[in-house]
């Protein structure tokens, strides 16, 4: 199931990327939306890559994709929260 929901935020992201001016989807809150749905996509993928384990059964690799996954969140935090442009 976690299948369908990483492909619904993985769609809105590109689409609202793509379309956001289109759509009249003013800077602010398409940015909070679109790491909202970045941070979905990949959490979601993530948890449908462990549930279903056949490219991570060995526990280096899930370890190394557990810790792609933090690296991208402490990315996602640091340049929306940590390092702010005035």
């Amino acid at each position: 199931m976690s299948g369908a929901r990483w492909q619904v935020a993985l769609t809105l992201l590109i689409a609202t990327s793509i379309w956001r001016e289109k759509l009249r989807i003013p800077y602010e809150p398409w940015r909070i939306w679109h790491g909202i749905f970045a941070v979905t996509a990949v959490g979601l993928g993530l948890a449908h890559a462990f549930g279903v384990g056949n490219y991570l059964g060995l526990f280096w690799q899930g370890a190394l994709w557990v810790l792609f996954g933090l690296m991208a969140l402490w990315l996602l935090i640091y340049v929306r929260l940590v390092r702010r442009r005035p």
